[in-house]
C-alpha cells in the first residue's frame, strides 16, 4: 500500500497455552522464532 514494501515482521498481541494461560519461557514454552 502507498508504494511501500511489506514489512517482514508482525506483532502478535497474545499467544495462549492450551490451558488459556500466557506462554512463558519460564514455564518451558519455546519461543515464536523456534
Amino acid at each position: 500500500a502507498l508504494g511501500f514494501s511489506m514489512p517482514h515482521f508482525a506483532h502478535v498481541s497474545l499467544i495462549l497455552a492450551p490451558d488459556k494461560s500466557k506462554l512463558s519461557k519460564r514455564h518451558g514454552a519455546t519461543s515464536v522464532g523456534q
